[in-house]
């Protein structure tokens, strides 16, 4: 967020870059490379597609940024190794980072691809109500919304492009674990913010409501489903509506999300 607060600021400074490469390389201890490289291709993405993409580029230079990052990261690195060898760093940079996104470690919630769309929209709520009309009324001037130089316009068009790379990219991943998702968060926040800012002078249509009724259904089902769920995951034989519903479906681990 510093970086694209200095892209569509008026005047580019250099502390928003400073404070970017030291989140970058708390980042990159605690989460690996995950942590720089989804904010990574936000902010190229934002970069390229704006207008100014040399101006962009210098307002998030990473010939600054990394290096603050690795300075920032080094002190911890030279620790971890001295106390725990390189094989401590290796295990962590790839074996729970590369191969846990390129195969399933035998933890993973769920192998299907959509398991992801159902738990935002769960772990969403209430806010995920209002999605479909977001989408509608940021998508209908999305290019001109993140090419512009208003940060208030550009802000739900970033948020839609944040919400919908994280969900793709994770979807993608071999190892599929519930809190992955939050990282959508913050750009589905910025999406729906967008929407109530000019909710007044552009009410919900009545006709986008009925894209509520789904998300609805699809949520009174899960609370339904609620009380087979400790069953379901023991292994016990399911009776009622809802173990038929979770004999038929493997929803189970998105019901993990009330058992945990």
């Amino acid at each position: 967020m510093t970086l694209l607060a200095n892209i569509f600021s008026n005047k580019r400074t250099l502390m928003p870059l400073i404070c970017a490469g030291v989140l970058c390389g708390l980042g990159l201890l605690t989460k690996g490379p995950i942590a720089l490289l989804l904010p990574g291709a936000i902010v190229f993405l934002v970069v390229i597609l704006k207008e100014q993409f040399w101006y962009n580029f210098k307002c998030a230079n990473p010939f600054i940024v990394g290096p603050i990052a690795l300075i920032s990261l080094a002190p911890w690195v030279m620790f971890l190794a001295q106390h725990n060898g390189l094989d401590y760093l290796r295990e962590f940079w790839f074996t729970h980072n590369w191969a846990r996104f390129t195969s399933d470690l035998g933890n993973s919630n769920s192998d299907a691809w959509w398991f992801y769309i159902p738990v935002f929209i769960v772990l969403f709520i209430p806010w995920s109500l209002l999605l479909p009309s977001s989408i509608l009324h940021v998508g209908k001037n999305w290019w001109a919304r993140i090419r512009g130089h208003d940060a208030l316009s550009a802000l739900p068009a970033i948020g839609l492009l944040w919400m919908l790379l994280v969900i793709a990219v994770f979807s993608f991943s071999g190892t599929k674990l519930v809190h992955y998702i939050l990282f959508a968060f913050p750009g589905a926040a910025l999406l729906v913010a967008g929407r109530l800012q000019d909710l007044k002078a552009k009410p919900i249509d009545p006709l986008h409501l009925l894209y509520i009724i789904p998300i609805i259904l699809a949520i009174a089902l899960l609370f339904l489903l609620i009380p087979n769920v400790g069953q379901f995951i023991s292994g016990e034989p399911l009776s009622g509506f809802g173990g038929m519903i979770l004999g038929m479906f493997d929803l189970n681990k998105v019901c993990l999300l009330y058992t945990s």
